[in-house]
């Protein structure tokens, strides 16, 4: 027996040779994705929202828990709203601006502001967001061309103005937002107010989702009053409030969700006086609170298939450390280890 020396060629080619069987092991999650179907014994659970570097926040979607980074990280990008249609993966954020990504491929949209909600329908991709900083405005892109929703001021001028939430039914296009203190929804364009706090009050009312079943428009939002160091949830139906929240609680609706005739609600339920935040979700008014190791944690987005309900939020350490996180029918799964901030702001599970 005796030893060979291994010469530099021979080397490269034995560090190729595992490099390539190392690579074959981690799948590419957009191999994943392409891959999943909603029917099989695993569906696919894709997630967006962003992770910092430790200087900027970068936009990223996880597949299967596989994290994708969609901007480079050398401004602040986030990731806020993901789905799938014809087997094409859309996520809209910022990245230096208003953009969305089609399978990985940023699509720009305005040089500054950013998107805060993504729909496709009929093939047509409708964003929501905000075509600039430097003022507020609401406008949504229909196939890149942007369309500024109506601001009607009717209870005096207010500098907030913004859209959160896109979504088409038929022939009509829906949004929901804010309008300096108060909630709003627009119908192709037109402004809808569902509150009407005046300019002597203080405090604010948000509409952050808006879901549409039939012949039926769901809202969901939250209202921080003066005084109060806790938000109220809200939820209307048909433009009609309704209330959620049992009694000695209080919380923040995030995401409306309406399947098999269900109303399925995300976001945050806090306790009184005791001031606990808890993720959460409701079907049809009754809370589940979300596994989160006892730290405070907020569910962003919900998303039910078949049996099971997914959400997506964050997890809470500190001011400079946090966890993206997704639940399946309440156990928590961390997509990232809490060395920077990270939260996940959307679900989509194929």
């Amino acid at each position: 027996m005796y030893n060979k020396r291994l010469n530099g060629k021979t080397l490269t080619l034995i560090l190729f040779g595992f490099s390539l069987l190392f690579s074959a092991c981690k799948k590419d999650p957009f191999v994943i994705f392409k891959e999943g179907d909603s029917h099989a014994e695993k569906p696919v659970v894709l997630v967006a929202g962003y992770e910092s570097n430790g200087t900027n926040n970068v936009a990223t979607c996880w597949i299967d828990g596989q994290a994708v980074k969609l901007s480079d990280g050398t401004s602040d990008g986030n990731a806020n709203s993901i789905l799938v249609s014809d087997n094409d993966l859309y996520i809209a954020g910022s990245d230096n601006g208003a953009v969305y990504w089609k399978n990985n491929r940023e699509i720009r949209l305005s040089n500054g502001g950013g998107a805060t909600c993504i729909f496709v329908f009929n093939h047509d991709v409708y964003v929501a967001g905000s075509n600039r900083s430097d003022s507020p405005n609401a406008v949504y892109w229909k196939n890149g061309a942007m369309v500024q929703l109506e601001r009607m001021q009717a209870y005096g001028v207010y500098g907030s103005f913004g859209v959160n939430s896109i979504f088409v039914s038929g022939n009509d296009v829906y949004a929901a937002g804010y309008e300096g203190p108060n909630a709003v929804y627009w119908k192709n364009g037109a402004e809808v107010y569902l509150t009407s706090a005046t300019q002597s009050e203080t405090g604010y009312l948000h509409a952050n989702s808006i879901f549409v079943s039939g012949n039926d428009v769901y809202i969901v939002g939250h209202q921080i009053s003066a005084g109060t160091p806790f938000p109220q949830l809200l939820y209307w139906k048909n433009g009609v409030y309704a209330s959620i929240n049992q009694v000695n609680s209080y919380g923040k609706g995030n995401a409306v969700y309406v399947s098999g005739g269900h109303v399925y609600l995300a976001g945050m339920q806090e306790s009184y006086p005791t001031f606990i935040q808890s993720a959460a979700y409701w079907k049809d008014g009754n809370v589940t609170l979300l596994e989160s190791g006892g730290a405070t944690a907020f569910a962003s987005s919900v998303f039910p298939l078949h049996n099971d309900v997914y959400a997506a939020g964050i997890e809470n350490g500190d001011y400079l450390h946090s966890f993206a996180v997704y639940w399946k029918n309440g156990a928590e799964t961390k997509l990232t280890d809490g060395t920077h901030l990270a939260a996940a702001n959307s679900i989509f599970v194929k």
